[in-house]
């Protein structure tokens, strides 16, 4: 008798469950069950930091480029080529919002970065079909409803969307156009960098498709939106959904998040970006290859100031196009060679 009664008290225990977490994802418009299981990484590497835990979905690795242009800037360029160089083994995607449909080949782009990119046989230029993206979250509403020529930073906020859409439906690693990668990132989980101690940044992205916490930010997306307000929909919007899901303002590693200290992916702050472009004698190169796994250039910040790079200067941006995307870097000195002061971004 006592076993009967003990295993209806069990099934009736797990109905009650299964209808609250319905009930959670009903709230928050996701679906996210079994697909939701919180798996802490408390590994150390030795430093600190968490151990990367391999992913067990499709290698993924993720470009966006919002506006209609076609024709990639060196820095650009490079980017790419530096995440198909460590990771051969993956699919390395960018999405054009410029890039004619699928059938239509002989209106892709022609170019020096895309001859350049073609030979590398995990590269895929792919159209951007933002509806087709922001299918089926919550962000097929607000997308509907927008007005672009009312948004005053209308393709930082779409490749906010875009790579929020893009972890929470196909997983893998999302990265901005001005990254430099260093090392392989695919054992990255679930995982984010520090920009500073008060502030995380979607300049790199990786999580598994259909995780909790993307899911949150996705609606958050909506429910807050400001896109008049720089940044609202991006680092500020990962940042505060990160305090809300770790219940603390302090930023750090909890509930299966892995928060990656300034020195993985950040570790030139932005104010700072000018170090990119001064001569470097090989000590601060030696500390990025030794401590961080990609270098994030600050596009916004250079390309705002109109500043180029001198070929041949050996500034430290210089030394990283040569050691982590020599073809890129090949074409740039063939351009040096008429110009000496080359515009990058």
């Amino acid at each position: 008798m006592k076993k009967i009664a003990g295993s209806f008290l069990l099934i009736v225990f797990t109905f009650a469950l299964s209808v609250h977490v319905k009930y959670l994802s009903n709230i928050f418009g996701i679906s996210c069950f079994p697909q939701c299981r919180i798996k802490k990484q408390d590994r150390s590497n030795g430093s600190g930091e968490p151990e990367p835990r391999p992913l067990s979905f499709q290698r993924n690795v993720f470009f966006v480029e919002t506006s209609q242009r076609t024709n990639f800037s060196f820095l650009f360029t490079c980017s790419v080529e530096s995440a198909a160089r460590a990771h051969p083994n993956s699919n390395v995607t960018l999405f054009m919002r410029g890039l004619p449909g699928a059938d239509a080949g002989s209106g892709w782009p022609r170019s020096f970065a895309v001859s350049i990119l073609s030979t590398f046989p995990n590269v895929r230029l792919k159209p951007l079909d933002l509806a087709e993206l922001f299918s089926n979250t919550p962000l097929h509403g607000w997308y509907a409803r927008l007005n672009q020529s009312q948004e005053r930073y209308l393709f930082p906020v779409l490749s906010d969307a875009c790579r929020l859409a893009l972890m929470y439906k196909f997983g893998g690693v999302y990265l901005d156009t001005d990254v430099i990668v260093l090392r392989n990132l695919m054992n990255f989980t679930n995982a984010l960098g520090l920009q500073s101690s008060h502030l995380v940044n979607g300049a790199f992205l990786a999580f598994q498709p259909k995780d909790e916490f993307m899911g949150l930010c996705l609606q958050d997306f909506v429910d807050h939106y400001q896109g008049n307000v720089w940044g609202h929909q991006g680092p500020n919007l990962l940042t505060r959904v990160l305090e809300w899901w770790c219940g603390i303002s302090t930023l750090a590693s909890c509930r299966g998040v892995t928060v990656l200290r300034e020195e993985a992916f950040y570790p030139i702050p932005y104010q700072n970006w000018k170090v990119y472009f001064r001569t470097e004698h090989g000590s601060l190169l030696k500390r990025l290859q030794k401590t961080s796994y990609a270098v994030h250039i600050w596009n916004k910040m250079s390309a705002g100031s109109g500043t180029r790079m001198k070929v041949g200067s050996n500034v430290l941006l210089e030394r990283l196009f040569a050691e982590y995307c020599p073809s890129t870097y090949s074409h740039l000195r063939k351009q040096a060679d008429r110009n000496k002061d080359v515009k990058i971004n």
